[in-house]
């Protein structure tokens, strides 16, 4: 009897261990898909940076849109198009880009980022931001498409 009792033991006690052998081997490769990888993707399709991964990106999405020619993460986002045509992309219904204009800037912004907003994407930027004299943070517009991508495509 005590034989078979420590059997039963030893039973439940390997199963445990191999239950606990998974876990930590689920854990371990969670841990590898790290945000820095969710991109790999993205860098095996377009090569280079993530920064220039990413402006491929966008210029993939955009390239039937007019007014529009993203070359970089600052004055390509200025007037709110760049951003609206993204969205528009996902979200044809939220933004009418057939009458946006580059003109009304500020209108386009606050468009975008609404339309970010109601889909669950912080409003990390506002249109002040993106309207001042010198131009805006092209790590931060950079960050927020950063923030399109994940929700959108991760």
């Amino acid at each position: 009897m005590i034989n078979n009792q420590q059997n039963i033991e030893g039973a439940s006690n390997s199963g445990t261990l191999a239950k606990t052998k998974i876990l930590i081997l689920s854990l371990s490769l969670m841990s590898l898909s790290s945000p820095q990888d969710s991109f790999s993707v993205l860098l095996r399709r377009h090569g280079g940076s993530k920064r220039n991964s990413l402006l491929r990106w966008c210029q993939t999405r955009t390239r039937d849109y007019k007014n529009i020619e993203i070359t970089n993460f600052s004055s390509s986002w200025e007037d709110g198009l760049a951003f609206c045509a993204v969205y528009h992309t996902y979200l044809p219904t939220h933004i009418p880009y057939s009458i946006l204009t580059p003109q009304n800037r500020r209108e386009n912004l606050d468009l975008a980022f609404r339309t970010g907003e109601s889909v669950g994407i912080p409003a990390t930027l506002t249109a002040e931001e993106m309207l001042r004299s010198e131009g805006p943070d092209w790590q931060r517009v950079l960050g927020y498409v950063e923030s399109i991508y994940r929700h959108f495509e991760m």
